[in-house]
């Protein structure tokens, strides 16, 4: 999780659950801000404006938790996996991943198998005297139903320009695969 900052004395910020309730500080949900100025709709796009902007507050697709106010923000609400009810947070299983050890590089996404189920799926880069049976067992352990289903090995994780992963391009290059029984 990133701290994001102290919110100025004008800003007030509020960490929802899904169905749009307030939840305890500390708990991670879906960061809605409001400021006495700001914009109140996206010009020309009312689709983006109902998403964004309700009850005079904009949703930036941010998942995060207050501490007082300091703002930690944990990922975006866009890349939550819905994996037949099991609501899972890529970047915190990520975070999981990297503090096994030995993994130079991780990215969890979305997979959908020939059947149209969602599974959770892992990628990584690692070392080669990584002991794979014991990080999987690590993971169901930290993570339980939210740990990975399919998980593969590769030489390198393509990332964007910004240094971003593409979940959705990742998740289409590797769908063929479960069929092929795509794991380590």
């Amino acid at each position: 999780d990133g701290f994001a900052g102290t919110l100025l004395d004008d800003v007030e910020v509020l960490i929802l659950d899904d169905a749009g309730l307030p939840i305890p500080e500390g708990d991670t949900g879906n960061v809605a801000i409001k400021r006495a100025f700001q914009p109140q709709e996206y010009l020309n796009d009312p689709v983006t404006t109902a998403r964004t902007f309700r009850d005079g507050y904009f949703f930036p697709g941010d998942t995060g938790y207050l501490v007082g106010r300091d703002l930690f923000l944990a990922g975006r609400s866009s890349e939550i996996i819905n994996a037949a009810g099991v609501k899972a947070d890529p970047a915190r299983i990520e975070s999981i991943v990297f503090a096994f050890g030995g993994i130079t590089d991780a990215a969890v996404f979305p997979l959908e198998t020939s059947q149209g189920l969602t599974k959770i799926a892992l990628v990584f880069v690692a070392d080669a005297v990584l002991d794979v049976t014991a990080m999987l067992a690590y993971l169901r352990d930290q993570l339980g139903e939210s740990s990975p289903s399919h998980v593969a090995r590769v030489p390198r994780i393509a990332r964007n320009h910004m240094g971003k992963v593409n979940r959705a391009e990742l998740a289409q290059t590797f769908a063929q695969q479960v069929t092929l029984g795509f794991s380590v």
